[in-house]
């Protein structure tokens, strides 16, 4: 959201990146939720190919490639559990 010039009275615009990035993060979480951390890396390195944003998508294969090669043991802690302590 953007702030209206100095002098201005304030008021909140919609910042369209700001929009598309945060639809992208929402999409990428209900993914994790439901397909888990295999089904998240996919549409992760699908959006950032697309994107052409080729610095994280060698960040997000190499993530991949770590978790294929040891994935979370059963006994860790879910971090995507939001239920309190």
């Amino acid at each position: 959201m953007k702030e209206a010039p100095s002098g201005q009275s304030p008021y909140l615009v919609s910042d369209p990146v700001s929009s598309a990035q945060d639809s992208a993060f929402d999409a990428l979480e209900r993914t994790l939720r439901h397909s888990g951390p295999p089904g998240a890396f996919e549409q992760l390195i699908e959006h950032l190919d697309k994107a052409g944003d080729y610095h994280s998508l060698l960040d997000a294969l190499l993530l991949k490639a770590r978790y294929d090669l040891n994935p979370p043991r059963e006994d860790m802690v879910d971090v995507t559990d939001k239920s309190p302590e």
